[in-house]
């Protein structure tokens, strides 16, 4: 064979793997999408902290807690910052009274566009409690307006949940494009006035790419600020204490 022969083979059998190569992408592609679907690979993870030593940390010490317990208060010493209480109540079978904060994360596995809609809350059970109260009373400061959905798990069931960016009115939805490894956080607000302890069940509604997504995101428990019988902080020791009023 020439040099001249061998030069076009080449020549050609490179056009024709271009050629080839060019014809099977989108073929290959429409395969690894039936792949993911097949797999119900979603493009996002989604996280939710309940920790509140994680949602506030790197922040001034401003927040403050409030927690509730059956019988009887737990005999050790309560941490110094009020964030670190609610694993330590948590621990004691404590449950967080009155406000419970709950911090989501979505970070994007693949390329996405994300619109998250307004989360689904349902009662799962409500009974009626008497216990006791822990306080922890932060250091005052600037109050905090992160962007979040408010749940009042008193008002009706299911639960109203409204969206707020942060600004003087409320908005939403919230929609959002992430490459691969971009992150997005918002916060869950849930009060409770009432005298009930509540179970309550979370869903987070997506559209990821143009599909629904539906994240069911775990079950809580949270007590109305209404159920205890008595209030208490921790000076050394666990002293009464009487919520102030402003008239």
């Amino acid at each position: 064979m020439s040099v001249a022969v061998g030069f076009v083979l080449g020549l050609v059998s490179g056009v024709a793997l271009a050629f080839l190569l060019t014809f099977l992408e989108p073929v290959q592609r429409r395969l690894q999408q039936k792949g993911r679907a097949a797999f119900k690979e979603d493009p996002v993870y989604v996280h939710v902290e309940t920790d509140r030593a994680v949602i506030w940390a790197g922040l001034p010490p401003w927040i403050s807690g409030r927690y509730f317990f059956d019988k009887a208060l737990p005999d050790d010493d309560p941490p110094d910052a009020c964030a670190h209480w609610s694993a330590w109540s948590q621990e004691r079978d404590g449950r967080p009274c009155g406000e419970f904060e709950l911090l989501v994360t979505i970070q994007a596995k693949l390329d996405a566009v994300v619109v998250v809609n307004t989360p689904i809350v349902r009662i799962v059970e409500s009974r009626e409690v008497d216990g006791v109260t822990a306080t922890c009373l932060a250091a005052g400061g600037a109050s905090m307006n992160p962007r979040r959905f408010e749940i009042d798990l008193d008002g009706s069931d299911p639960p109203m949940v409204e969206y707020t960016d942060g600004g003087p009115g409320a908005s939403g939805p919230v929609g959002f494009s992430l490459a691969t490894g971009d992150v997005e956080q918002f916060h869950l607000w849930v009060r409770a006035e009432g005298r009930f302890e509540h179970t309550w069940s979370l869903e987070l509604p997506m559209i990821v790419n143009g599909r629904d997504v539906r994240m069911d995101l775990g079950t809580f428990v949270m007590v109305g600020s209404g159920a205890a019988a008595s209030e208490h902080l921790w000076q050394g020791e666990w002293q009464p204490y009487e919520t102030p009023t402003y008239e």
